[in-house]
């Protein structure tokens, strides 16, 4: 943002309306921290596991996701949770509808938690083996 030289380890904005990822100096990103209504949000460089999730099969189903892994995120400029999964052009948004999420946050409350267009779940079901994170950053 400010032409800084930055660290191999160093910040990252969002920009929600754009979805677009810049690198950033932190003295740059301390000045989004927390912001809500600027251009950019500052990403949060934490991830947890969630051992405790729950997804069925049928819920996985119902969303409707055509390829694993898939994240979801909150959307402010959508106002709708967006699910994006990997393609070869890219990552890809999901056009299909997400109306079984809510019923998904009611089993997993963590999810209510989740800063909207900075944090993702990360969902990778493959085989018999079920990995669920939430990515921060």
């Amino acid at each position: 943002m400010c032409s800084a030289e930055l660290a191999a380890e160093h910040s990252h904005l969002v920009e929600p309306a754009s979805r677009q990822l810049i690198c950033a100096c932190e003295a740059c990103a301390i000045l989004f921290s927390g912001q809500t209504n600027t251009k950019y949000k500052r990403v949060p460089r934490r991830a947890l596991a969630l051992p405790d999730f729950q997804l069925t099969d049928g819920q996985w189903d119902s969303l409707m996701v055509p390829i694993q892994p898939a994240f979801f995120f909150q959307s402010t400029p959508d106002n709708r949770v967006v699910a994006l999964y990997p393609s070869p052009a890219g990552a890809t948004e999901s056009l299909l509808a997400l109306d079984s999420w809510n019923e998904i946050v009611e089993d997993n409350p963590v999810l209510q938690e989740m800063e909207s267009d900075v944090e993702a779940l990360l969902v990778k079901r493959v085989g018999g083996a079920r990995s669920i994170n939430s990515t921060r950053g």
